[in-house]
């Protein structure tokens, strides 16, 4: 009896390797990367992920930072689904691509850096907030700017019957 428990402790793990490389290899044959990341599908997405390669590789094609452009539910919030690029980069946090999007003339309207300043506040992001207004901070009403992305989201889902 203890041969044959033996035995099957040392088949078992084999066994169970060889299925699930087999199952790996048969999705990957019929087209599901299991593995793989799927890459951004606009500026904001490539903004939201931190992929300052993406976004440039967009902007240079002529994509508008600006624009309104849909992302999926992983980028930043299940409830965040219609950002522009610069609100995207503050809503996920990454304070390095507003920087980028400086360089490409994303803030030349003082309502766009106003905008953007005031969704930094909103998320508490100072640091931003003083980059976009070195002076001094632009006046927003508290959470104002965060709600209005929501809604916009909202509405769209609305649309869609969500």
């Amino acid at each position: 009896m203890r041969t044959w428990i033996a035995s099957l402790a040392l088949v078992v793990p084999v066994v169970a390797m060889t299925l699930g490389l087999t199952a790996i290899t048969l999705a990957e044959r019929t087209g599901h990367q299991l593995f793989a990341f799927d890459a951004a599908h606009n500026s904001a997405e490539a903004a939201a992920f931190g992929d300052a390669a993406a976004v440039v590789r967009f902007l240079e094609a002529g994509e508008d930072p600006l624009a309104v452009h849909p992302i999926r539910a992983d980028a930043i919030s299940s409830t965040v689904r219609l950002v522009t690029t610069p609100e995207a980069a503050v809503l996920a946090r990454r304070p390095e691509m507003l920087l980028l999007l400086e360089q490409w003339g994303a803030f030349r309207d003082p309502a766009v850096r106003t905008a953007v300043a005031c969704l930094a506040g909103d998320v508490g992001q100072t640091g931003s907030v003083s980059f976009l207004w070195p002076s001094a901070a632009p006046a927003c009403e508290p959470g104002a700017a965060v709600e209005r992305i929501l809604a916009r989201s909202r509405a769209t889902d609305a649309r869609r019957g969500n």
